[in-house]
């Protein structure tokens, strides 16, 4: 249970000023509650990696200042934080290096494999093969096939330093169990170099060495656990809770302006201590309306 952390301590202990983090957890098991304490913490100057997931959390770290730069293969149009830096509305600057989720997830899976490169044909010819930021140079290498008579693109692997996801379940051993679409969170795990799960429930390790077929991620690679209930929230976790579409769209509206969203995270993250605080702020009665009909049933 050595690996068993509070989320304030898991942040505190594991992520630096400057660090490169991913998100994983597609199907809305991104951590919420972990983004929202890197806020707390003023973590700054982050580069933040996704193959997809989390455009909503990216919006909120950029949006608080937390993020200086992106490798990622979308956000969305309502990310309004994101749309404020770059459109130059703001001091600070978001510099952003636009890949597809399939260049991404290679880029992961290249890091998983300890391979320097990731062959790709679907960037060829494309906006996101001709324009580069930050990355310059690096982002794509066209080489000649050794095989073939063609040209193909080569991207480099993603590494970073931190990865986290939240699980529904995790064993005292560490073992992760998920519900739902899992996209390329298995190669984005192996490719960091800490692993933190934030999980729903604990669960008794006999649990998993009963039904060892249903763990997604073993326990000896993970770094740190924290016990998060509600801890994907505002999104859906499959099998626990639906998405709180209010909250989503009051964070949306509140987005509309730096005096606006600073409200909002003076209320909602700057204004409860913790995740508990936060759990307790969105009130019984709103909880019990997300819940899911069909629990997750171990063992």
């Amino acid at each position: 249970m050595g690996k068993f952390l509070p989320l304030e301590k898991a942040v505190k202990n594991i992520v630096v000023d400057g660090a490169t983090i991913a998100f994983a957890g597609s199907g809305g098991r991104a951590s919420y509650s972990f983004a929202y304490e890197l806020i707390r913490q003023h973590i700054q100057h982050l580069t933040f990696c996704s193959a997809g997931t989390g455009a909503v959390i990216l919006d909120l770290l950029a949006g608080a200042g937390v993020v200086d730069r992106a490798e990622i293969a979308f956000t969305l149009t309502n990310s309004r934080n994101v749309r404020r830096i770059i459109e130059g509305h703001r001091s600070r600057r978001l510099a952003i290096e636009d890949y597809s989720n399939l260049a991404m997830s290679f880029r992961f899976m290249a890091a998983a494999l300890d391979l320097p490169f990731m062959p790709i044909r679907s960037l060829r010819g494309s906006d996101i093969e001709r324009r580069r930021g930050f990355v310059g140079d690096h982002k794509i290498k066209e080489v000649m096939s050794p095989f073939l008579s063609e040209r193909v693109a080569l991207v480099p692997p993603c590494s970073p330093d931190v990865v986290v996801m939240h699980a529904q379940e995790v064993d005292e051993d560490g073992n992760v169990r998920v519900v739902g679409p899992v996209g390329s969170d298995d190669w984005t795990l192996k490719a960091g170099k800490k692993v933190i799960i934030t999980a729903e429930k604990l669960i008794d390790s006999k649990i998993t060495r009963k039904d060892p077929n249903n763990s997604f991620f073993p326990g000896i690679r993970v770094d740190a656990v924290v016990i998060v209930p509600w801890g994907a929230h505002p999104s859906a976790l499959p099998r626990f809770y639906r998405s709180d579409y209010e909250f989503l769209k009051e964070l949306n509206q509140r987005s509309d302006s730096d005096r606006s969203f600073r409200k909002w995270l003076d209320e909602w993250v700057y204004g409860t201590k913790d995740h508990a605080s936060y759990v307790a702020k969105l009130g019984k009665t709103r909880l019990q309306t997300l819940k899911s009909v069909t629990s997750f049933k171990s063992g």
